[in-house]
């Protein structure tokens, strides 16, 4: 969630907070997965053992992690929507930043958190700043997006 300043970026986070229903997303995260979590977590107190596939796995451990560092119950962080990186642009993109430095990732995908302003933003306020920091391409080898995606150079 990005702000001109941190205080717009919170309260913008925060709004959208107080929007989400917590079933939908119990919902969206069982879709997401391929398991009902809801039956699940009745029938099983412990989230490691809900299923067995690798990438679900991954998921259930990453909620896990989450849970036990927020202090929140398993069964209340599979309830609430991924945390936002929130803030300006020169604080997201050091995060981003570190993360691709350190080798955390070798890059991101940015969801939507309210469209099309979400995309607005990135391209109006990240987008620069991860240009002046040399992690953000200024041209492209084809001119068209066909080209480009053909060939990323």
């Amino acid at each position: 969630m990005l702000g001109e300043t941190e205080a717009i970026a919170r309260d913008r986070a925060e709004y959208l907070d107080s929007l989400v229903d917590p079933e939908l997303v119990l919902a969206s995260n069982s879709s997401l997965m391929g398991i009902d979590l809801d039956r699940k977590l009745r029938e099983e107190a412990a989230a490691p053992e809900l299923v067995g596939s690798q990438g679900v796995q991954g998921t259930l451990d990453r909620m896990s992690q989450t849970a036990a560092a927020s202090g929140r119950s398993f069964a209340e962080t599979v309830r609430r929507p991924r945390d936002l990186f929130t803030g300006t642009a020169a604080g997201i993109a050091d995060a981003m930043e570190d993360w691709l430095v350190s080798g955390a990732c070798d890059g991101f995908v940015l969801p939507p958190t309210v469209y099309p302003g979400t995309f607005e933003d990135v391209a109006r306020l990240l987008v620069p700043e991860l240009q002046k920091r040399g992690l953000f391409r200024r041209e492209y080898a084809g001119r068209t997006l066909r080209e480009n995606l053909r060939d990323p150079g």
